[in-house]
């Protein structure tokens, strides 16, 4: 139903529809009549493809056992200039250091890092864009700016310009269980298990005279860093007696610890003087139109006790306390 139509109150299909010449303004007429159809889809999307490689050694004797594995992920996504890659290593020990202690160690490290043209402001010009918007300029190797002058129109082809924008961030993730069992008596044993975790982002962003996000406006840039460390630490005391052939006791008691911390900055600027110097030289900005920072601390302590009783292998009663 046409504008005209809902203003006069007529049915749909009743007023003619208008022509081409009525329908597009005159530098979309130009390019409809030039013969313009660029299929954009075509241009930015791509098949993505993955890949995943992994090898591992393990062994050991009556004494030791362990696992080493290492695992390699790369993904490029369906939008062109869209890949992520990941290096994560796995270990794996157990050491029965003598008839009463053992000690251990599982840990992991990742490595990640990803490059994107994730902006919403390029996925909307694929499907928002007309196909009468000339992709090239006459060179068929230089993408044009906004050749309908679209207030809201933009190639996203800049974007796969190197330099032009730039999305990247790399993350690195530890984390780790320590543990130590030693047998007090026969029936009484000790566990220490010590858990440090530490993951570390760094996010920059760069937005070029010529991206679909600035649209021949002036450049931004912003950097955004972050570090995590906590550990967690556990003492584990755990009795279990039979007695008389009928009754049983469990017992465990534990007191944990934990430690948080959290820190944070990120600063963003505007007008840097050539896009050659992305997010690498913030401080030539002529504008800055951010700057933060955090910090967040966390502890905690907590006990905790349980105790599993049965009788002739029948009879359970449990109960828990956590404090």
């Amino acid at each position: 139903r046409t504008v005209e139509e809902r203003r006069a109150g007529a049915e749909p299909g009743t007023l003619p529809l208008p022509s081409i010449e009525e329908g597009l303004i005159a530098d979309q007429l130009v390019a409809y009549n030039a013969g313009i159809d660029t299929d954009w889809q075509d241009l930015m999307l791509q098949n993505g493809q993955q890949q995943s490689h992994q090898i591992g050694v393990s062994g050991g004797n009556d004494k030791i056992l362990y696992n080493v594995s290492l695992n390699y992920f790369e993904q490029e996504g369906i939008l062109k200039g869209s890949e992520f890659e990941r290096l994560t290593t796995r270990t794996n020990l157990d050491i029965d250091v003598n008839s009463k202690l053992k000690v251990g160690l599982s840990q992991q490290i990742a490595f990640s890092d990803r490059d994107d043209v994730r902006s919403g402001s390029t996925i909307g010009r694929i499907f928002s864009n007309l196909p009468i918007f000339k992709a090239f300029e006459d060179d068929g190797v230089t993408p044009t700016k906004n050749p309908l002058n679209d207030s809201f129109g933009w190639n996203p082809l800049n974007d796969l310009i190197e330099g032009n924008l730039i999305d990247h961030e790399r993350f690195v993730n530890y984390f780790a269980n320590i543990f130590a069992t030693y047998q007090l008596t026969d029936d009484l044993k000790y566990t220490l298990n010590i858990g440090p975790q530490y993951q570390s982002l760094r996010a920059n962003e760069f937005l070029g005279t010529n991206s679909t996000r600035r649209r021949g406006g002036l450049n931004q840039a912003s950097k955004f860093n972050r570090a995590i460390t906590s550990y967690t630490i556990e003492n584990l005391l755990n009795y279990n007696k039979t007695f008389g052939n009928v009754h049983t006791l469990d017992a465990l008691f534990l007191f944990s610890a934990q430690d948080i911390r959290s820190e944070d900055n990120s600063v963003s600027v505007r007008d840097i003087p050539s896009d050659t110097h992305t997010f690498n030289n913030l401080g030539a900005a002529g504008e800055i139109t951010s700057v933060g920072s955090g910090l967040s601390e966390e502890r905690w302590t907590s006990f905790m006790a349980r105790f599993n009783y049965s009788f002739n292998a029948k009879y359970y009663l449990t109960l828990t306390g956590r404090y």
